[in-house]
């Protein structure tokens, strides 16, 4: 319908178009030759019209045809659930009900969960009783859980209170609890994220441990820069990276030739900033 106004319209115009120009024009030849191309670019223009046209409903016929198949997939799948029930349904309830009676709700619920659609008044009971049991369990066991938790531990309680708010949508202390620890989770996150970047800024990047022998550059460096033989440095293992208050603390096992020319084993801990020893402790000085 719209294609043909549209196509009525630009023939319209066009006619309108070519009768202006041989009014216009008092050379005929002229005026001809526009003709001839005001008639072939109305022709592209229909054709082009008809095709998108054409595009447009096969893409409608193919929508039609996937909701058609869609819908006929789900009185399958109706079908063979009203089958499945009237073949199985006395079964299926006493299952419900046994485990029910084991405390195990939420499978009750789950095992009539599919034939709820099929409005079958018994099996709707049944499992609107279970989930309404599950729920009260699940809340039970969430708030014994939460006496456990240390209020310290945000993430963990809001969680939990998470959960007792899906469970309770109408409860407003859970909901409210768990709007306020959301904020306070958040909150922790941002003043960690302040930590971080004063802790850069201050001490640099962390070092970085080799993939080669699992030692840190400044380290070796700097043992190198105060070792009686620098060139006899054999690195054996260090620690990972741990924050301190003065920086980047790592411990290193590594061996060394003394001023006696013997090869001597030591551990140390090296406090590090910006890619710089600043300190080097005993390792008794530290316990990871």
């Amino acid at each position: 319908m719209y294609a043909f106004i549209g196509v009525s319209a630009v023939i319209a115009f066009l006619v309108f178009l070519i009768l202006s120009v041989v009014f216009i024009f008092k050379d005929k030849k002229r005026a001809k030759r526009f003709g001839m191309y005001a008639v072939a670019s109305l022709f592209a223009i229909i054709m082009t019209m008809i095709a998108d046209q054409s595009d447009r409903a096969k893409h409608e016929r193919e929508q039609q045809e996937q909701k058609d198949e869609a819908a006929a997939a789900k009185g399958r799948v109706r079908e063979a659930l009203i089958e499945e029930l009237r073949t199985n349904r006395v079964a299926i309830i006493s299952e419900m009900k046994s485990l029910m009676a084991n405390g195990d709700f939420l499978s009750a619920h789950n095992r009539a969960k599919k034939f709820v659609e099929l409005n079958d008044s018994e099996l709707q009971d049944l499992a609107s009783e279970a989930l309404s049991k599950h729920k009260v369990k699940r809340e039970n066991e969430l708030l014994s859980q939460l006496k456990k938790l240390p209020a310290s531990n945000l993430e963990g309680n809001l969680e939990l209170y998470r959960e007792l708010a899906a469970l309770s949508p109408n409860n407003q202390p859970y909901r409210k609890k768990s709007l306020q620890l959301q904020a306070d989770v958040e909150a922790k996150k941002k003043r960690q994220q302040e930590e971080e970047q004063r802790r850069l800024a201050l001490f640099g990047e962390p070092p970085k441990q080799s993939s080669w022998d699992g030692s840190y550059y400044p380290v070796e460096s700097y043992l190198k820069r105060v070792m009686n033989d620098p060139d006899s440095l054999k690195m054996d293992s260090c620690t990972k990276v741990y924050q301190i208050d003065s920086g980047w603390l790592v411990g290193c096992d590594y061996r060394g030739r003394n001023g006696f020319g013997g090869m001597v084993r030591q551990s140390n801990w090296f406090t590090i900033r910006k890619d710089q020893v600043v300190r080097m402790q005993d390792a008794s000085a530290y316990r990871p």
